[in-house]
């Protein structure tokens, strides 16, 4: 049985939005495979949608709130 995550990202709009998230996801990933992303910027604000196998995923799902969170 195939499972997968989906993480979507509603924020203000920003160079390099997303190579962060992908070097998120790779940096709790062994094996990294992203199955689907989308990204559009509307004005201001970004829209994301990450898709990836969890398959290798190091990271408890429990805790990806706390690790994805922003920096201070």
């Amino acid at each position: 049985m195939k499972t997968s995550a989906v993480l979507l990202v509603q924020c203000r709009d920003q160079k390099g939005l997303d190579a962060a998230i992908a070097d998120f996801i790779y940096a709790t990933t062994e094996i990294f495979c992203i199955l689907s992303s989308t990204s559009r910027a509307k004005t201001l604000f970004t829209l994301a949608r990450v898709e990836w196998d969890l398959a290798d995923f190091q990271l408890p799902l429990s805790d990806f709130g706390a690790k994805f969170a922003p920096s201070p």
